[in-house]
């Protein structure tokens, strides 16, 4: 246990090297599949917070239209009370941002691309996953935005596998390494989750189409907390642990996806009495190197975490459906 301790502590000292070092870049380029409205939303929340990219690089790619068609075609169900992320070309021109298109943004011409704007960090939108050879090109490392909370929900459709297996659901923002989702973290935040209750009699719950639109709000909020984190040095990172490929979640199946939307429909997904493994685990560790005596049993100690971690209840995120 000691030796395994002492190496976690040395990858952790190196993790915020990393994160230290990063606070000198100078310039960054923002990755994103072409017309992905989340994407956008994140790029438009970094302007307005004043963090503008030197580069916009879009994958114009059938990966890409099918998202942003899927994705558009569920927050146009809700456009009447919520407004459709603007699209590039609005954010763009307000901004005044150089936008560029490739093929597939593990490409030659992407490549080239930030070679010639000379950045030197990558901040991603709706990517698709960004190899080796792109990522070694900018010195400061590669940041992304995962809508789940990690390390505890990897891979795709992090809110509908959170649901479906009760699961906490958030937003996390992390340098990316060569494996899916396993970078070290920056920022998380829990999506509140107030708004699931058992609905009256002949009221709707909760809708697919409206957790969608918190996800995407809380994407923009926590991408501009981890670059303002970054750009203040004030980053202090969370190494995820080693994990099982086979815990990242692949695309959620028809049936999964709707078991999970008639589980949200029907309030009936608790999420703010869910306590996150990776939660619990950094509390438990916080109490054996204080050497709490007190915590002896595995009940005694999940007790002891609830009463913390309700301490520290998910607050509502400014403009979301819960404070709506």
């Amino acid at each position: 246990m000691a030796g395994s301790l002492r190496t976690s502590t040395r990858t952790l000292a190196r993790c915020q090297m990393q994160a230290w070092q990063a606070k000198n870049y100078t310039s960054f380029a923002y990755l994103n599949l072409k017309g992905e409205l989340r994407g956008n939303y994140m790029l438009d929340s970094l302007c307005k917070a004043g963090f503008k990219p030197a580069i916009v690089i879009e994958e114009d790619s059938k990966l890409a239209a099918k998202g942003a068609a899927s994705l558009k075609e569920e927050l146009q169900k809700v456009e009447d009370r919520f407004p459709l992320p603007r699209e590039m070309s609005e954010i763009a021109a307000e901004h005044d941002l150089k936008v560029v298109s490739c093929k597939n943004n593990n490409d030659a011409d992407c490549e080239k691309f930030l070679r010639e704007s000379g950045v030197d960090m990558i901040v991603l939108g709706d990517c698709r996953i960004i190899k080796d050879h792109i990522i070694d090109l900018v010195p400061h490392g590669a940041v992304n935005v995962h809508p789940g909370y990690l390390p505890d929900v990897k891979g795709n459709n992090p809110y509908i596998w959170a649901i479906y297996k009760d699961m906490p659901c958030g937003v996390t923002t992390h340098f990316i390494n060569s494996g899916v989702d396993t970078g070290p973290i920056i920022y998380k935040e829990r999506l509140n989750c107030d708004w699931q209750r058992v609905p009256a009699a002949g009221k709707p719950g909760f809708s697919l189409q409206e957790l969608l639109v918190d996800v995407y709000k809380l994407c923009g909020k926590v991408i501009v907390e981890g670059v303002s984190q970054i750009k203040a040095g004030a980053v202090q990172l969370e190494e995820q642990p080693p994990s099982n490929p086979d815990d990242t979640f692949r695309l959620a199946p028809p049936e999964v996806r709707a078991a999970a939307v008639e589980k949200l429909e029907a309030g009936l997904y608790y999420g703010n009495s869910i306590v996150a493994e990776s939660d619990r685990k950094l509390k438990e560790s916080e109490f054996l190197s204080e050497g709490d005596s007190q915590v002896s049993t595995a009940a005694e100690s999940d007790s002891k975490l609830k009463t913390l971690l309700a301490s520290e209840k998910v607050q509502p995120q400014a403009g979301s459906q819960a404070s709506a």
